[in-house]
């Protein structure tokens, strides 16, 4: 069985700056890039930075750990009071 990240980005993609582009960034190496690039985000080559952007990063590198897609949940506070005479 083939890995999930056997799809490589392409070379032309691969040298934008930040490793971040649009879809207009790949008509040159894609004739309908829209379709091509949600197919890449499906195999997890790609992250969707926000709508219409695209990113990726190197997953050959030693220690890379990937990207953080979202923030650890805030620690709960403690629960409020309702007694009116520990109130403040």
């Amino acid at each position: 069985m083939a890995p999930a990240h056997s799809t490589a980005v392409p070379a032309a993609l691969a040298r934008r700056p930040l490793r971040t582009f649009r879809p207009q960034d790949a008509t040159d190496v894609y004739a309908h890039p829209r379709p091509e690039l949600a197919r890449l985000v499906t195999r997890g080559v790609l992250h969707r930075a926000a709508p219409g952007y695209y990113s990726w990063y190197p997953r050959n590198k030693p220690g890379a750990r990937g990207l953080r897609t979202s923030k650890p949940p805030p620690p709960e506070s403690p629960p409020r009071s309702t007694d009116p005479i520990t109130r403040s």
